[in-house]
């Protein structure tokens, strides 16, 4: 479910084009063309374990070259700058100096594209800052949740997770527990008010890219801390839907958050975090929301031809799963029967009473919530 955007690189060549000289000259003028001295940065540059003078001057030079690129008025050219601003990153072996002084040249400047007024110039700037993987660019990024445009948001979820994931398997990393753990929080927060489904669910994504690290230790609580945080925030916002929220949408944020914490559930290697009180609560409740959510859909008449009904279905099977993971009991599913009794007939009845008997026993041990907290408002 990441997205993975790729430019191509656009190629000047008067020959093939057959452009006349003056043409050569306009087109030119439109694209970024670093300086021969700033082309490239050799691997040897971004794997030193120490810059030299010479090569600290080349990365400064590759950096301005390249942040001119990004404001350019072209957006071609706009993307050429940013994949090559990202390209040394990507060299086998970079070295934690490389990083730190390579970012120390594209922090600042990044930050007032990011805030710019035009979204692919700011949404630019975010993947280069996510790219960087330190906590000067993390702090870019975690900014950008609060931007008022959907499109900057989502482009700063979606290099938070990036950023995450490469953080959780880098032998090297500047980004410290703390600040992985704020930006987190930060996620959270922004998901519990989120207006764009898409959006939160690139946000969902962000919170389950702790994922990717280590099962136990302090990876494995950073993850632990994502799920509970996700569950407690994605099921407020699943509570304060309006009536006209768009439906599809939110459903696919709402599978994309229940499935996570399913699979978290089910993975072995992580049970000492799913026997935590506050996950196993949060959890349930997101569970519970979701449920509420799909008893909401069917009962509007849905039928099993319909597009999103197959959706409703993942979200009720992931979420029933969850539930009994928690409850820890003997009992089995439930849901899929009624959901499929009432997709065939178009009355969402027999759906919406095996939810409500659900909804019940979560007012029980060993949950213990208070039901009518599963009431849309």
């Amino acid at each position: 479910m990441t997205l993975n955007l790729r430019f191509r690189t656009p190629l000047l060549r008067a020959a093939r084009l057959r452009l006349s000289g003056a043409a050569v000259l306009v087109a030119a003028a439109s694209m970024w063309v670093p300086s021969a001295s700033a082309q490239s940065l050799p691997p040897e540059v971004a794997t030193a374990s120490s810059l030299s003078s010479d090569q600290t001057r080349r990365v400064q030079e590759f950096a301005s070259a390249g942040l001119a690129g990004l404001k350019g008025d072209e957006a071609a050219a706009r993307e050429r700058a940013r994949d090559e601003l990202m390209a040394p990153l990507d060299t086998p072996g970079v070295s934690l100096a490389f990083r730190l002084a390579y970012a120390s040249y594209l922090t600042s400047e990044l930050g007032r594209i990011a805030t710019s007024a035009d979204d692919h110039a700011a949404f630019n700037a975010l993947r280069v800052a996510g790219k960087l993987g330190t906590a000067q660019g993390m702090d870019i990024l975690r900014d950008a949740l609060s931007d008022k445009r959907s499109p900057v948001r989502a482009g700063a979820a979606r290099s938070i997770r990036e950023t995450i994931r490469a953080a959780m398997s880098a032998s090297q990393s500047p980004l410290g527990q703390s600040k992985l753990e704020d930006v987190v929080a930060r996620l959270a927060a922004t998901l519990a008010n989120e207006s764009d489904p898409i959006v939160a669910k690139g946000i969902v994504l962000a919170l389950d890219a702790p994922r990717a690290g280590a099962s136990t230790g302090a990876q494995g609580a950073l993850h632990a801390m994502a799920m509970e945080k996700l569950s407690e925030s994605l099921a407020t916002r699943l509570k304060t839907l309006a009536p006209d929220a768009e439906a599809t949408g939110w459903t696919e944020a709402a599978l994309a958050g229940v499935d996570s914490v399913r699979r978290t559930f089910l993975d072995p290697q992580r049970f000492e975090f799913t026997r935590q009180a506050g996950l196993k609560k949060q959890a349930a409740t997101l569970s519970g929301q979701s449920l509420v959510l799909a008893k909401s859909r069917v009962s509007a008449g849905m039928r099993s031809d319909d597009a999103d009904a197959s959706m409703i279905g993942s979200v009720t099977n992931a979420a029933e799963i969850t539930l009994l993971l928690v409850e820890g009991g003997q009992r089995t599913q439930t849901l899929g029967a009624a959901l499929t009794a009432s997709l065939e007939s178009g009355n969402g009845g027999a759906f919406a009473s095996a939810v409500d008997e659900w909804i019940a026993r979560l007012g029980k041990p060993p949950f213990g919530l208070d039901p009518a907290q599963f009431r849309r408002k």
